[in-house]
């Protein structure tokens, strides 16, 4: 892969972790300004991370929809990526993804 490819690739793994973490808290946040008491997966009760106000709901709102949107769009081209890899490059890229792989032994394989 070339330089400008690892980076977007490494950029898109760390912005699928960020947002991976930042959607459920940004919910947690959103339920609390809004007065609800969140529980989880009506297991455990979670405490308020803030007490209940109508501007921070707002704000949380949107916080959560873009964060929401923005995951959505990252794994659409996350996937596009794999599908080039996989059926238009053909350079392997996506085999070191499975477990039992090993970087060392796919990076110079070519899939016919």
């Amino acid at each position: 892969m070339s330089a400008w490819q690892r980076i977007a690739a490494t950029s898109a793994h760390w912005g699928l972790y960020v947002l991976i973490l930042t959607l459920p808290i940004s919910g947690w946040a959103y339920s609390a300004a809004a007065g609800y008491g969140p529980e989880w997966f009506g297991w455990v009760d979670l405490p308020a991370l803030f007490p209940a106000s109508e501007r921070l709901e707002a704000i949380m709102y949107e916080v959560h929809k873009w964060t929401g949107r923005l995951l959505l769009a990252l794994v659409a081209v996350h996937v596009l990526a794999v599908i080039q890899h996989a059926f238009i490059k053909k350079d392997g890229v996506w085999r070191r993804m499975w477990p039992g792989s090993s970087p060392q032994r796919t990076l110079n394989l070519k899939v016919e």
